[in-house]
């Protein structure tokens, strides 16, 4: 029975969290009021909060003891996300409503459009140690291209003048920044906006906290996330070591990851390996030489020829010539002949005595 309470009791979670995701959209008018349920079932006990804008700045939304939010008098800047989530939950199990605001018709839209700047964007942060990643959403361009977003930042809590976000104009087809050298387990105050040719989006604010620095042990543990084509490892590696005390291109990182252990490597190895490609090469050396003063000193093997050449036309004209090997080493007969037989063209033998 308890098993099958358990099993029961996760579907309902797993039901909840996958309804949650779900971001419900709802669409008012200019000007009207409206009452927005919140996702989650059976919540009364609630609280409603406006993605990418600090607790407490929008004074229109109301919690209405149903667990609902009531907005008056709706105008542009009310254009978001807003989420709900109940109290004293652990789980943080979030509600997302999208809420547009449209004109009474096409055409005062688009009259409205062109009189309007951009609306207030929706901005999120992903913190590690000394860098964080600000990411952000466009809700509309209020009737006209947007020129350039710009984002500030500062320590939170703190009355201290805005540090701008390099570059400061960010181009308008980019959704992401990185920001480099903050200070770990610190809580900083962000705030980002669009502009247009009619002027400038509402400010978004945002609070994002820093992880807590790495320790000596775990620095070296690679916790590698890739965050806009940048590594993360190498810069909080580059942190702890002491080399973020400016601002540091990535290739610089790269160079220090890739020579991490340079200083630990035994030499011993490295003069072995170019000894052996060393004598390689001299036996190679060695060996072509050897072979070329042997092909040098071969004797020629031409020094009969041109007696060759000189017999084959005795050969070709009388087949009888046999060169002048014929009489050399005869015996004399009984009339001191030491002459050959010698056979004419017609065949006919004649002895040496004859002739």
């Amino acid at each position: 029975m308890y098993h099958t309470l358990q099993f029961v009791l996760c579907l309902v979670s797993i039901f909840l969290q996958a309804k949650a995701a779900t971001v419900k959209r709802v669409s008012v008018d200019l000007g009207k009021n409206v009452t927005i349920k919140c996702p989650l079932n059976n919540s009364r006990d609630v609280m409603w909060e406006r993605e990418g804008r600090e607790p407490g700045r929008n004074t229109k939304m109301t919690v209405l003891e149903s667990g609902s939010m009531f907005l008056a008098t709706v105008d542009r800047s009310d254009s978001g996300i807003y989420s709900c989530i109940r109290e004293n939950d652990v789980k943080d199990i979030r509600g997302k409503v999208n809420v547009t605001v449209r004109m009474a018709d096409q055409a005062a839209a688009y009259r409205c459009s062109l009189i309007a700047p951009p609306p207030p964007l929706v901005v999120s942060i992903k913190c590690s140690t000394i860098l964080v990643l600000v990411l952000w959403q466009v809700i509309g361009t209020g009737g006209y291209p947007i020129s350039y977003f710009g984002a500030q930042y500062r320590p939170a809590f703190i009355n201290t003048s805005w540090i701008p976000i390099s570059p400061n104009h960010i181009m308008p087809s980019s959704r992401q920044i990185e920001v480099y050298s903050l200070r770990p387990n610190t809580t900083y105050e962000f705030r980002m906006w669009a502009t247009n040719q009619l002027g400038k989006s509402p400010v978004t604010y945002v609070l994002a906290t820093t992880k807590a620095q790495y320790t000596e042990e775990g620095m070296y543990q690679p916790k590698t996330r890739m965050s806009g084509g940048f590594c993360v490892e190498l810069i909080e590696r580059a942190h702890a070591t002491g080399l973020m005390n400016g601002r540091y291109s990535v290739l610089s990182l790269y160079r220090v990851h890739l020579l991490k252990g340079a200083d630990q490597f035994d030499t011993r190895w490295w003069a072995a390996a170019v000894g052996i490609v060393m004598g390689a090469l001299v036996l190679l050396g060695l060996g072509t030489c050897l072979l070329l003063c042997r092909e040098c000193q071969r004797p020629s093997v031409v020094e009969d020829e041109p007696e060759i050449i000189e017999l084959l036309p005795n050969i070709i004209l009388n087949p009888g010539f046999e060169g002048p090997s014929r009489f050399d080493d005869i015996t004399p007969d009984e009339n001191s002949n030491n002459g050959t037989l010698t056979r004419l063209n017609n065949n006919t033998v004649v002895q040496p005595q004859d002739l």
